[in-house]
């Protein structure tokens, strides 16, 4: 993501790999905005290592 900029309010959710990050995601998603079962956490939390091979 080389457009991607760093907010003043943003928060980085780091865990070693296989411990949970998508849960913990989810529950500082929910601690933030409420328990809304409509809100994409993959959307508002991304994952800025996510490597994915290019389809050929």
């Amino acid at each position: 993501m080389p457009d991607f900029r760093f907010r003043d309010d943003d928060l980085v959710i780091s865990t070693y790999a296989k411990s949970g990050t998508a849960w913990t995601q989810q529950i500082v998603a929910q601690l933030l905005f409420g328990p809304d079962p409509d809100l994409e956490v993959a959307e508002m939390s991304p994952w800025l290592d996510l490597r994915v091979p290019p389809k050929r």
